[in-house]
């Protein structure tokens, strides 16, 4: 029980330490480690190795308590040299694991040495298994300590060498780190120059493309990128099969960034720099702190995790090949059911699986070259690719063997899009007009075609007056062709292209502006006076309109057209919300009924040629109704006039157009 609580008590504070890191890096945009680029965690005056994780604790320990070294003693220690530790001070705990102790796997009850199980013959030494046993010690900084004042020149001396003042050899450094990269392509996996901009990990040949470095704001954020790829190839299910690796599953993928931040910081570390968390991973902290607070096992399988990733990759820059473990992935998708199996290898090789509708290169608003390619039943991505894959789609082009020439492409597509779902960062906005929505809602309808001397032009109408003609370069017709909405796009692109006549259309149209709101307000005021039972509840007229077509056509989505944007109310609201991923808005002066605030949910009018076809896909049955402006106008009929009753409710519901 005591040995049980005191690993339980180094945990928990190991957790703590972890939390208040992550907190802080948080709050100061990401700067996570050794921003005083102090030399990496060690014993003041001793020799020991140290685990990644307890290295990891005793930096981010340093920097929360924003001590001046990364040199560390225990209590025996300080006793030892006369000096003792300050009052209130807490020191970090230091994990690690004993393993000279063997149990026999038959009898767990008979233990010997490690020294005994070494004098076994080799037969007799199957019958036993190490018995590991954690002991846990706290650790203190020298700043805690009075061996600052004790041992002032001793103390000054080690903090001169090894502290935040110490001397930096920039030249030696670099070198150390291309040797760094040099045994990681030479052990590991291969490691390429790439033009995209920024490090990443290609799945499908197992490979990482590194930038110049130039492409970095700093030196340490280089390194810690090119680190953040070769962490994250360790994880792939053919060497270490870390869950988070090639998953879809969002808590798993920040699980997973968020050990490649830690490994890479620990990497940095050895270095002397300072390291970052990714904007992921910070998006992501209050989880993470969430699963590590309450999730069991959550900590410690990261920390697993972290001393195998660090493993790894010191057995390759020891010298030694990192062969890929290509049975062992078998036989674990072999442990699952076929159904899992198959579900993995589907998460594990997301790029390969996907198809794709369209794949096309085309210049950016910048005149910058972007690959654009729409995914099977996915919206279309775009992203800027490096110069040689450039070269490479257009050579494919002329590639006189045209299935050689769409396979080319297509691994081009597959590479951008594992590319974009590692660093959505990368992805382009080639389809944001910049259109105002005030100009938007002032076109009526929008057409684009071909003249006969092949020309691509864009008409729009306004007030049903065509506006003058405009021709679309190749990359706008490109995009009008490639968005997952054309209906809308088409509409938005109008605007912008036309943005000057429709401003000065705004501003001819001021006055009659100003009389239509005169007008207005002179209606409200008269409807206000209307219906006092209904105005008593502040229930809409839409509302009577809409709960008697619900009467007739209770499985309908009711769809009421009002100026320039089509609206569902009440529970069609959040169906129609779910189906579109539409905002739903709740009026507070408005009710559906005595308790109930309207809700409603809207989209323009130009976006229904895309949006019914979709309602229509899910298994909506759509209703387009036309309100009724003058319901409140009609009288009430009299008890001796059943006939004029039931033709008065057909003027006040009309029929609405139903599609399936």
């Amino acid at each position: 029980m005591e040995t049980e609580y005191i690993k339980k008590t180094g945990l928990e504070r190991q957790k703590e330490v972890l939390i208040e890191a992550l907190e802080r890096a948080a709050k100061e945009n990401g700067l996570f480690l050794n921003t005083n680029y102090k030399q990496q965690p060690h014993f003041y005056n001793k020799e020991l190795q140290i685990t990644p994780v307890n290295s990891l604790m005793m930096a981010m320990h340093s920097d929360n308590g924003n001590f001046k070294s990364n040199a560390y003693t225990t209590f025996q220690n300080l006793q030892a040299n006369n000096a003792a530790i300050r009052r209130g001070q807490k020191g970090v705990p230091f994990i690690w694991s004993n393993l000279n102790e063997y149990v026999e796997i038959a009898n767990p009850e008979n233990k010997i040495t490690k020294d005994s199980f070494n004098k076994l013959s080799e037969e007799d030494k199957g019958r036993y298994r190490v018995n590991p046993k954690e002991n846990v010690f706290t650790l203190f900084n020298l700043d805690q300590t009075t061996l600052p004042f004790v041992h002032k020149d001793s103390y000054k001396t080690h903090i001169n060498d090894t502290g935040q003042t110490a001397p930096h050899d920039e030249k030696e450094l670099r070198i150390d780190i291309n040797k760094y990269i040099q045994k990681m392509r030479e052990n590991l996996l291969p490691i390429r120059r790439d033009g995209i901009g920024v490090a990443h990990y290609d799945a499908n040949r197992d490979l990482i493309h590194i930038p110049a470095q130039k492409e970095f704001d700093t030196y340490p954020e280089y390194v810690q990128a090119v680190t953040r790829e070769i962490v994250r190839a360790t994880g792939v299910p053919q060497r270490l099969n870390r869950e988070g690796t090639m998953s879809s599953d969002k808590e798993k993928q920040a699980r997973e960034s968020l050990v490649e931040d830690l490994v890479s910081a620990h990497k940095l570390l050895e270095f002397g720099l300072p390291s970052k968390l990714k904007k992921t991973t910070i998006e992501n902290v209050p989880s993470i702190i969430k699963h590590i607070k309450e999730t069991p096992n959550y900590t410690e399988n990261l920390f697993r995790d972290i001393n195998r990733a660090v493993g790894m990759m010191k057995k390759a820059e020891k010298g030694e090949k990192i062969k890929i473990n290509e049975r062992e992935t078998v036989e674990l998708l072999n442990v699952n059911s076929q159904e899992q199996a198959q579900r993995n290898m589907q998460e594990n090789q997301v790029s390969k699986a996907v198809s794709f509708e369209q794949i096309t290169i085309l210049k950016d608003d910048n005149e910058k070259w972007t690959l654009v390619a729409r995914p099977n039943e996915q919206k279309p991505f775009a992203i800027h690719p490096s110069k040689q894959d450039i070269s490479m789609y257009f050579d494919s082009l002329k590639n006189p063997n045209k299935e050689e020439g769409v396979s080319i492409r297509t691994e081009l597509a597959q590479k951008y899009y594992g590319l974009s779902l590692q660093h959505p960062e990368l992805k382009v906005d080639i389809f944001n007009t910049g259109a105002t929505q005030e100009n938007i809602e002032k076109i009526d309808r929008v057409n684009v075609f071909r003249t006969k001397d092949q020309k691509n032009m864009i008409i729009a109408y306004v007030d049903g007056k065509a506006l003058q003609p405009i021709e679309l370069n190749k990359s706008l017709y490109q995009r009008f062709w490639l968005t997952d909405n054309r209906s809308a796009y088409k509409v938005a692109l109008a605007a912008s292209l036309y943005a000057e006549t429709l401003n000065n259309i705004k501003k001819e149209g001021t006055k009659q502006a100003q009389e239509v709101e005169q007008t207005a307000t002179k209606e409200q005021s008269k409807q206000s006076e209307v219906s006092h039972d209904t105005a008593e509840k502040n229930i809409p007229p839409i509302m009577e309109q809409y709960k008697a077509l619900k009467k007739n056509y209770s499985d309908a989505l009711l769809l009421f057209r009002k100026g320039n944007y089509y609206i569902a109310y009440s529970d069609d609201a959040v169906t129609l919300s779910k189906k579109l991923d539409l905002e739903i808005k709740t009026e507070k002066n408005h009710y559906e009924n005595e308790k109930t605030p309207l809700r409603s949910a809207s989209f323009p009018a130009s976006s229904l040629d895309g949006n019914l076809p979709k309602l229509i896909r899910s298994g909506s049955r759509v209703a387009i109704c036309t309100p009724n402006e003058e319901e409140q106008k009609i009288p009430k009929p009299s008890r001796q006039d059943p006939p004029k009753e039931q033709e008065q409710k057909e003027s006040i519901v009309s029929r609405p157009s139903m599609h399936r």
